[in-house]
């Protein structure tokens, strides 16, 4: 079709096109993409950042996430979007403090979820399962790496600190959004 036949006329959607040539900028393949799971109930420490053992692949479109160090590496610079949900439970205990957060590089970045109580005000603890989400973009260079972060803190109690496994509970995905 000329460029002419274009301007001078509107152009009709329904009709068939031949082009020629390379047709380019005509979609993104958000590549690369991976999707994690914890592969079972993971013990956490009180009152310390824990790294949360994503193990299980769902899919890893270019081999970027780290299954052994849980973390996945950049191999291009770009936006990323990621996301992460992290369910927690307190046996026997009552939560005073709760966070789940990305570090890029080792270093804190969002940390959008925040509860800090005490057992005067705890809202936790009649709640048996903490859910905790987090979704953010970032521009990475090439190398940079994310992990997923969780804090949870007791008030009461003697029961220990779980993350629950499988991709139902406990997941964390991302995509590469531009260059």
């Amino acid at each position: 079709m000329a460029i002419t036949k274009i301007q001078s006329e509107s152009l009709n959607l329904a009709d068939d096109f031949a082009f020629t040539g390379t047709i380019t900028g005509a979609g993104e393949s958000n590549a690369p993409s991976f999707s994690t799971s914890i592969t079972s109930n993971q013990n956490i420490t009180n009152n310390a950042d824990v790294k949360v053992a994503f193990a299980t692949e769902q899919y890893d479109t270019g081999s970027d996430f780290d299954t052994t160090n849980y973390k996945f590496v950049a191999p291009s610079a770009g936006k990323y979007f990621f996301s992460t949900m992290v369910v927690a439970q307190a046996e026997g205990t009552v939560f005073s403090n709760a966070y789940v957060k990305f570090k890029i590089n080792g270093s804190n970045k969002q940390i959008p979820f925040w509860y800090s109580g005490g057992s005067s005000t705890n809202i936790f603890s009649s709640i048996k399962y903490l859910p905790m989400s987090l979704t953010c973009c970032y521009n990475l260079s090439a190398s940079d790496y994310v992990e997923v972060f969780v804090y949870l803190a007791k008030d009461a109690g003697s029961g220990t600190h779980v993350v629950f496994g499988t991709e139902v509970y406990s997941h964390f995905s991302g995509f590469k959004i531009s260059s």
